[in-house]
């Protein structure tokens, strides 16, 4: 079984053998105890969440997006438009993606502005979420927002349209 040392600075016991207890630990009257690696794990993750509520491996989302009702590989440049972010919210937000404010975004949902598509790939668990985009700038300054969208996410690819962005 592997063991870790757990110091705690304040802790006397009196000297002499003791159960579960090794050695001094620096100071007469102190000494370290044995602690299983598994027990140190949790205690330094006391806490911890280990997953989102929306991480997964079983859906994905893609989209399509037109900007001013034009196709990216031009429109982008014309309208500024860099690239574009995705942001997701548990329950619908009372924010606009204007700001950039609100919602859970990733850096892995961003995308150039002229690929006009783009995939998560299997990044979250079949769940229920609002989604929105933004068209950034160079710059990231926003550019254009769309509403937020709910969506109810299947197991696999869940395609959730096209998002036209007016500048």
């Amino acid at each position: 079984m592997l063991h870790g040392t757990l110091r705690v600075p304040d802790l006397r016991v009196p000297p002499g053998p003791l159960r579960g207890l090794r050695g001094p630990a620096g100071a007469p009257g102190r000494r370290s105890l044995a602690v299983p690696a598994a027990v140190l794990a949790a205690l330094s993750c006391a806490g911890c969440v280990d997953t989102a509520w929306w991480q997964g491996g079983e859906s994905g989302i893609s989209f399509r997006w037109t900007v001013n009702g034009g196709d990216p590989a031009t429109a982008c440049a014309v309208a500024g438009g860099s690239e574009v972010r995705m942001w997701i919210a548990q329950g619908l937000p009372t924010c606009t993606l204007e700001s950039e404010s609100c919602g859970v975004r990733d850096a892995g949902w961003t995308w150039d502005c002229v690929a006009g598509t783009a995939s998560t790939g299997s990044r979250f668990a079949a769940v229920e979420l609002y989604v929105g985009w933004a068209l950034v700038d160079a710059a990231g300054v926003v550019r254009a927002w769309t509403p937020w969208q709910s969506a109810s996410l299947a197991p696999g690819e869940n395609f959730l349209g096209t998002q036209d962005f007016v500048p």
